[in-house]
Formats: C-alpha cells, structure tokens, sequence
C-alpha cells in the first residue's frame, strides 16, 4: 500500500531485535507476570518532567484539569476507577463523553489521558475516563465487563448527566482509542445484542448515542500477524488477553462478532438495526506504525455492509 512503509522501520528494527534476543520465557513471562504493565507505566510516568519541561502550557492545563476531577470508583480493584471531569456549572452540561484508554490491553492509567477532556469541558460536556483491569489482571471479556460496570455505576451516582435534554444536544459518546476501542467496540456489540434480543432481560440503564474509534485493531487475528510481523507477538499481552486461539481472536474481533450476532436475527430486528447501533466515526493516522490504518478501513467496510 503506498501508504504504509516498503520496510521495516526502526521501531520495527529495535522490536525484532529484541523478539530474537529475549527466550521466549522470558518475554511470556514479563507478559503474564505484570513486568510489561510495570515497564511501560513507569516509562510514562517518568517522561512527564521532561513534557512539562517542553510544554509548560501542556502542564499547567494538566494541573488545572486534575484539580477539578472526581473520582468514581466501581469495583474493589485499583484500577476500577472514573476520573470524572464537569464543567462549571453542572446545570449547563450538555452531554457525557465515555473515553476508554488504551495500552496494548495491559498498561495504560486514566491520569494519562486527562488532557483529553478540556475541549469537551470547554463544549459544557462532562467527561469520564474510564480505568479498567488491565492484563494479566483481566483479559478481554474482564475488560468489557468493567466498561460495563463503570457505566451502570456512572450512571447511577450520576444521573442526572443522562437526562433527555443533554442526550438531545451533545448526547452521550462512547469514544475509545487503540486497544481501548477495541474493547469499546465490543462493548458496544453486546450491547446491541441485548437489546435486539426481546426474551434478555438484563436492560442497560442508558444508550450511548454515537461511537468514535481511535486507531483501533478490530481484527485481533490480523492484528496478531501484523504483532508477529514486528517481532512482539509473544510480549505484546494481546495473544493471551484475547484467548489466545484463532478461533478465540475471531470471537473477540468486534466486527466478527457483529456478524455473529446477526445470523439468528430476524428480518424485522435486522430492519431496525440502525436503532440499536448507533452513529459511529472511526479515525486513524495513515502513518501509524503500532496499529497499521488498513484495520480501521477493513472494520469499517464490514460495519458499513
């Protein structure tokens, strides 16, 4: 494609050399052991002088964002928190955005992704960054049901953001990015699948209103050989986060599961399914390089059919 790279690059190079160099016990063990979630956390975490070194106005609306965040917490675990954002004047919100952070499935803290809710704040939206259990703590259906969970506890202890007249201005978004849509997708899928089946009677307390995908791998099974393309297969927490089978990765792959789900519909459910699925957008950087673009064009393609 005359988009993507004719050869490996060098983060391509540095992967390789490093699959080929580390036993392969060594690298499932850093996988499953939490050694990959320690290391990457704490690259982030020590970087961030050095970013507010560079970006001073990026640290100090960073700060200012910190100091009006709620906390929400909805499961025993550490990471079963909402880092919640309001804008002043909670009477004047004028819609929810529900982000999922990614991380390869095993990193990724919501206090890096603050930055994300000032322009939202800015629109009168409240914003939810939503943690989850990462892996080797959760694999992927754990991580779909803390989104759940997170959901129904955000809008319990805050309903009043999911009344009517919001959800007919900004409405409620549900917005993830890399891995963190990839999750979200499914999500999303279970969700509609609950509602167009009338003999489920587990009822979501509310509807998201639109999707947007950020750089997400839809297709875990073609993600897995782009992984092994760049040597990281058997570090990155994927493989296992996703059950670690073929037939485990087409189940996890949202668009696949879409498909699934809509075998056994009839044709009047299947007649309202714009309904159920809401307006979506899905982006991604033609010269991404971790997640290759082609897997937004292809789960778009299938979602559209």
């Amino acid at each position: 494609h005359p988009h993507l790279p004719a050869g490996p690059e060098l983060g391509d190079r540095i992967t390789r050399a490093l699959g080929s160099t580390l036993t392969l016990e060594t690298q499932n063990s850093l996988r499953d052991g939490g050694g990959f979630r320690r290391i990457v956390d704490g690259l982030v975490s020590i970087s961030i002088p050095s970013l507010a070194a560079t970006n001073p106005s990026a640290a100090r609306k960073f700060m200012k964002v910190t100091r009006n965040m709620t906390t929400i917490r909805y499961g025993k675990h550490e990471m079963q928190k909402i880092e919640l954002f309001m804008p002043s004047g909670t009477t004047q919100c004028n819609g929810v955005l529900f982000f999922v952070h990614g991380g390869a499935w095993g990193s990724g803290k919501p206090w890096m992704y603050r930055l994300i809710a000032p322009p939202f704040v800015e629109l009168n939206m409240a914003v939810a960054i939503v943690g989850y259990r990462t892996y080797p703590t959760a694999d992927v259906p754990g991580q779909v049901e803390d989104l759940e969970r997170a959901a129904a506890t955000l809008y319990k202890e805050r309903k009043f953001l999911f009344h009517e007249r919001r959800r007919e201005k900004c409405g409620i978004c549900l917005m993830g990015h890399s891995s963190g849509a990839h999750i979200s997708l499914l999500m999303l899928v279970d969700r509609m699948k609950r509602q167009m089946n009338p003999s489920n009677h587990r009822i979501d307390d509310f509807h998201f209103t639109s999707y947007v995908g950020l750089s997400g791998p839809y297709d875990i099974g073609h993600h897995f050989d782009y992984e092994a393309g760049r040597g990281v297969e058997e570090l990155s927490p994927m493989k296992p986060a996703c059950g670690s089978t073929r037939r485990s990765f087409r189940d996890n792959s949202p668009a696949s599961r879409l498909m699934s789900n809509l075998v056994d519909v009839d044709e009047t459910s299947t007649a309202l399914l714009s309904q159920y699925f809401p307006p979506s957008l899905l982006l991604h950087g033609i010269e991404d390089s971790t997640v290759p673009f082609t897997a937004t064009s292809e789960a778009g393609r299938i979602i559209r059919s």
